[in-house]
């Protein structure tokens, strides 16, 4: 499905996806209805359909909810951020960035929470709330400890740390050069090195 929509074959896409659908209503798998309407919600963004995108994402949201599906929760919730983000409705993606962090922490899915975090960040940033910023980095920095103490291996750790380097990057920059806070920029840098240098 991901591949038909990647190539631009939308209507077959669309097909498959009706077809999934249907089959999980009249089988009642709503953790299959909530994969149909994601699928469809990528479908309609490749249409270029705000707003269709936006209503399927809304019913996706309602229904993770009701199901406790937490990883479609904050899968929507995420889409829905950056929707808003795109549009310059930045208000809404803030709000809906947040959710995602909240959902993604409460689902488990610790290895993602420091980049729903990251997100939040960015668009506190852009509405010039860099002290909420700040303090997302350094939640989404946390996190990353965590998870870096958790893994035993030299190869996991260096993973976990590159696939998170664009967050002290960015809350180095904004803490240097939005807040000004010279002591707390190189603060950063030592512990980007006191998670890194002990694994090698």
């Amino acid at each position: 499905m991901t591949a038909l929509i990647g190539l631009r074959q939308l209507d077959a896409a669309q097909r498959l996806d009706d077809d999934i659908m249907a089959k999980a209503e009249q089988e009642k798998r709503l953790l299959h209805q909530s994969v149909a309407l994601y699928l469809a919600a990528g479908i309609a963004r490749a249409r270029g359909d705000r707003q269709g995108t936006v209503t399927i994402l809304e019913k996706l949201v309602a229904l993770s909810q009701r199901q406790g599906f937490n990883r479609e929760l904050a899968d929507a919730q995420s889409q829905l951020s950056e929707i808003f983000r795109e549009s310059g409705d930045l208000a809404r993606a803030e709000q809906f960035a947040k959710l995602a962090a909240d959902s993604t922490q409460a689902g488990g899915d610790r290895w993602s929470v420091p980049q729903r975090l990251k997100t939040l960040a960015e668009v506190e940033v852009l509405q010039g709330r860099y002290a909420d910023a700040d303090d997302a980095y350094d939640r989404a920095s946390a996190f990353v400890d965590s998870l870096v103490g958790n893994y035993s291996s030299v190869l996991a750790k260096t993973a976990v740390i590159n696939a998170s380097s664009e967050i002290y990057t960015e809350h180095f920059s904004l803490v240097a050069r939005r807040l000004h806070q010279i002591p707390k920029a190189y603060s950063i840098v030592e512990q980007v090195r006191g998670v890194f240098w002990p694994t090698c």
